[in-house]
């Protein structure tokens, strides 16, 4: 059951565990919260346009129409992650985990994304596959 969370302003966030939390229409831009925990939260409607998500977890969340432009998710588990409509150009999902995601409708231009997935039938429904930065060897991360 997913709770509703009000203590969010998008610029000081200490907080790193939001499971099961509804965060639909937030404002996350410019934020670090590397490491988080997303498991089953609703991010949809949201703007993570530019944080640091790397090594977050968002395991069953929900990231439809959510603007994540530019946002770095390198090494972030997205297992049975819904990004319908979301817009993820820019954004750095190198060494991240997909699973099971649907990304029907995703903007998908410039994003950064390890080859071996690039035959994947999980693209075939995003917009601007053909403009995928496509990562050729898992990138070495600080």
């Amino acid at each position: 059951m997913i709770k509703m969370y009000e203590g969010i302003d998008g610029r000081n966030i200490e907080r790193k565990y939001f499971k099961d939390l509804d965060l639909s229409y937030r404002d996350f831009r410019d934020v670090d919260l590397e490491g988080a925990n997303f498991d089953s939260a609703d991010l949809s409607f949201s703007n993570l346009m530019n944080s640091n998500f790397k090594g977050a977890n968002f395991f069953r969340a929900n990231l439809i129409y959510s603007n994540l432009q530019g946002a770095d998710f390198s090494d972030a588990n997205f297992s049975n992650v819904d990004f319908s409509n979301a817009n993820l150009s820019n954004a750095n999902l190198s060494n991240s985990y997909l699973f099971r995601v649907k990304l029907k409708n995703t903007n998908l231009e410039g994003a950064k994304i390890y080859i071996k997935h690039k035959d994947s039938k999980l693209f075939k429904s995003c917009l601007n596959v053909d403009k995928i930065e496509w990562i050729k060897k898992e990138i070495e991360n600080d």
